[in-house]
């Protein structure tokens, strides 16, 4: 599993990926942006922000959190 910049890098072709497949069918505007924790997390843990725009909409109301860790025992 990458870490990092490789993630946040993977994260971003993931959502390029999805607002073309989502182009078929109306113009849907994806952002990602890595996410700051107040407190490191233990286990390595690398969090995301993911807004979607969706045609009808002036800003992205549409949010998803991604959350993924090497080692949740900790």
């Amino acid at each position: 599993m990458p870490t990092g910049r490789a993630m946040e890098d993977a994260i971003v072709e993931a959502c390029d990926a999805a607002a073309k497949l989502l182009d078929e069918y109306a113009p849907v505007e994806i952002m990602c942006e890595r996410y700051a924790e107040k407190a490191r997390h233990p286990g390595n843990q690398e969090a995301f922000t993911i807004r979607a725009r969706l045609p009808w909409q002036k800003q992205p109301h549409t949010r998803v959190m991604i959350e993924t860790s090497m080692d949740e025992s900790c």
